[in-house]
């Protein structure tokens, strides 16, 4: 069933239920180029479909019917494991554009969804979300963005206070906890002049009664100018900068992205580091369910980083990421071992919590909820200029006896989120570096 297409110009929300579940899906376009168009398929509430495989086929070359021809791209359907990136297809050609344009994905080989079709006379060239600025994965962001980015978070240092954001509202929709995420993203607002309105209690608001995400989105948009949104289930961000005309900030969408930490955890790197640049990066404890360093993975790759994936088998880094990093010629190690001769020559360290909301079987987080837990000591033989980063809350993988460590850098991360937020705030509803730059003057 077609859900509002004059809101997918270029991609509609199909329904379909399997198994008895229900589930939702849409493929999105971007224009590559100038010769092609890139979809990516997202699914809506993917845990629905745990254990599959999904497959989405993509039309490449000619789209002629005796002629087609398809590229695809497979995936398990997991926490994380979403959006599936599909490659690139040829534009139609004038004489084509009478043929549909049609998409198909394929559930382990069994299941055939006639997901999307459309005249290819239709299809507007422009990128369609073009006027709209969210902030849904870092992956969007080039080098250049992410050094810009960067400069205005530093100017944001200096003087926090700027009434950039006069008269504008700033809604804030957290449908899972969140302390510092919050409440920076409210202090960056009221820092930049703008009022603040939200909730944080899903069960207090018209979602218990019912109320899917789409319309609570539209209704939303109805009072505020931005949305910063935290949602459970991976693909959510996604799905609400496609359903409204306003910047959506993804604020963390279940297992899979959160870019705005990403960008005061680089904020903190560049500090601390004085570059970005060919640095040893170890990442330590839920890389599976870990959305903190799924981005900070793929916001690294401009920048040559050698990382080291440090997990139990049953929290390792999920293969569609090791997938991005042959893809974008990241170097990468994997060990299960933590000790003081793996992390000797760390330049970040990047510790995370087990996340015990992520799992469906607590004797499986029971099982691995201490094997990571770095102490004082273990620091003694590291570089000069380690610094201990976390994405906070710690539960206990961090012992209090790091703290007095000057390596421990997670409570001056945690206070660098104030200045990327303002940044990223200010960016998405259209404001320039130079425009901050000549509001301190």
């Amino acid at each position: 069933t077609p859900v509002d297409t004059a809101a997918h110009p270029l991609g509609e929300v199909e329904e379909f239920t399997m198994g008895g579940a229900n589930v939702a899906a849409h493929v999105n376009f971007k224009t590559t180029g100038t010769t092609g168009l890139k979809a990516t398929l997202h699914i809506v509430n993917p845990s629905n479909l745990s254990g599959n495989t999904v497959t989405l086929y993509l039309p490449h070359q000619s789209m002629q019917p005796k002629n087609r021809k398809v590229m695809k791209r497979s995936t398990s359907v997991r926490h994380g494991s979403l959006p599936i990136p599909c490659g690139t297809a040829k534009r139609p050609s004038p004489a084509e554009k009478k043929h549909n344009f049609a998409f198909y994905f394929v559930v382990d080989a069994a299941f055939y969804l006639y997901l999307y079709s459309l005249k290819t006379s239709s299809i507007n060239i422009k990128d369609n979300r073009m006027e709209n600025r969210s902030l849904v994965t870092i992956a969007e962001h080039s080098k250049e963005k992410i050094l810009y980015m960067l400069e205005m978070a530093k100017q944001f240092e200096q003087h926090p206070n700027r009434r950039l954001l006069e008269g504008k509202v700033v809604a804030t929709l957290f449908f899972e906890p969140s302390t510092r995420t919050r409440l920076s993203f409210e202090t960056a607002a009221n820092r930049l002049g703008a009022r603040v309105i939200g909730f944080t209690d899903p069960k207090a608001t018209s979602s218990s009664k019912g109320e899917t995400l789409k319309d609570t989105i539209k209704m939303v948009s109805n009072y505020a100018d931005i949305i910063v949104m935290r949602h459970y289930l991976e693909g959510a961000a996604r799905y609400a900068s496609e359903v409204t005309a306003i910047p959506i900030v993804n604020a963390g969408d279940g297992a899979n992205q959160h870019p705005s930490q990403t960008m005061l955890d680089l904020y903190s790197i560049y500090k601390t580091q004085g570059t970005l640049e060919n640095l040893n990066i170890y990442l330590v404890g839920d890389l599976k369910y870990g959305r903190t360093v799924h981005s900070l993975l793929m916001a690294m790759r401009h920048f040559n980083p050698t990382f080291h994936f440090i997990a139990p088998d049953e929290l390792k880094m999920p293969e569609e990421y090791k997938i991005y990093c042959k893809e974008h010629d990241i170097k990468y190690v994997e060990h299960t071992d933590f000790t003081e001769e793996t992390i000797a020559e760390a330049d970040i360290l990047y510790m995370t919590r087990v996340q015990r909301e992520r799992f469906t079987d607590l004797m499986e987080y029971e099982r691995v909820k201490n094997v990571y837990i770095l102490r004082a000591r273990m620091l003694e033989n590291t570089r000069p200029n380690l610094r201990i980063l976390h994405p906070l809350p710690r539960v206990n993988e961090i012992a209090y006896d790091v703290d007095e460590s000057p390596k421990a850098y997670y409570f001056q991360q945690a206070q660098n989120g104030l200045y990327a937020r303002e940044a990223i705030l200010c960016d998405v509803l259209g404001i320039t570096l130079e425009e901050v730059m000549n509001s301190d003057k």
